[in-house]
């Protein structure tokens, strides 16, 4: 079976341009749909500073990997107005798939949207994620001298804050209508899990287990069944990232505990705004102890 798999943000190379055969006008055609769309001249950044090419790692990685795949496969067609286009061919992959930001690429080789397309989404996702949640591949450490032990985690950790981005919306609103809505048994399945997480605080395996248990049970406190079912499927899926992702060093549960505890304090009174907040400071907790280990590295 003839399988491409587009990596992550976190495979940009410190390619030079030279790199390239420029002479080729299907290579400068490509870059110069990238620069038109993006705004961002990737031969140049690439041969710029490394704080160059993290502010614009994406656009490059993606422009760079659908040059590489256009090129290779014999699917790159320049027609006389100068527009990149993708034929169907006989040497069409059997799969296709992606990781993380790879999957843009995945779809544009699978022709789901065209490169130019794939290009405005990538410039808006690499802007969006440069507002201060960007990164995780340190300046000085280049993808060809990551072990696969550390791709891996940098490919977890880019999921996880992905992850915790859609939980703060998610759960920050939860815990108020829960604040709302919550009978005793409710706060009785609350405060039962938090007791759990205490009783597993040295051992940080065992502590995610009652940790799902807790956010599972707030949202149960909602009474809206939708959110319960969401909650379920997202809490699971974070967890699965924070196996990858050096668990042992991950969460700080003393800190957990309290922003807990702080939490159900307020929901038993009613007060959803400050539960709220509690909520966030919680799930902050793992994105902070994240990018901490993660500049360690």
């Amino acid at each position: 079976m003839n399988t491409v798999v587009f990596t992550g943000q976190g495979s940009i190379l410190e390619e030079k341009a030279e790199n390239w055969d420029l002479s080729y006008s299907p290579v400068q055609e490509i870059y110069r749909i990238a620069k038109n769309e993006t705004g961002v001249d990737v031969l140049g950044a690439l041969d710029g500073s490394p704080e160059e090419k993290i502010r614009n790692q994406q656009v490059i990685v993606y422009t760079t990997q659908m040059a590489t795949y256009f090129l290779v496969t014999g699917r790159l067609k320049v027609n006389d107005h100068l527009t990149l286009r993708m034929g169907l061919h006989s040497d069409q992959p059997d799969l296709l798939g992606g990781f993380s930001m790879g999957e843009y690429g995945a779809l544009t080789a699978g022709g789901a949207f065209d490169f130019e397309t794939g290009l405005r989404i990538i410039k808006k996702r690499n802007d969006l994620m440069a507002q201060g949640k960007g990164t995780f591949v340190r300046k000085d450490s280049p993808a060809n001298e990551l072990t696969l032990a550390e791709l891996q985690s940098v490919l977890a950790a880019e999921r996880i804050i992905e992850l915790t981005e859609l939980r703060e919306i998610l759960e920050c609103n939860a815990v108020k209508l829960a604040a709302e809505r919550a009978n005793s048994e409710d706060i009785q399945r609350i405060r039962g899990a938090l007791e759990r997480m205490k009783a597993c605080k040295e051992d940080l395996k065992h502590f995610y287990g009652p940790d799902f248990d807790f956010h599972v049970a707030i949202a149960e406190a909602t009474h809206n069944e939708m959110i319960c079912e969401m909650m379920k499927l997202i809490v699971e899926k974070s967890h699965e990232y924070y196996e990858k992702f050096m668990p042992e060093r991950l969460c700080p549960p003393e800190q957990a505990i309290l922003t807990a505890e702080q939490m159900v304090a307020a929901l038993m009174k009613g007060e959803g705004e400050k539960a709220s907040r509690y909520m966030k400071e919680h799930l902050d907790l793992v994105e902070i102890e994240l990018k901490r280990v993660v500049d360690a590295q």
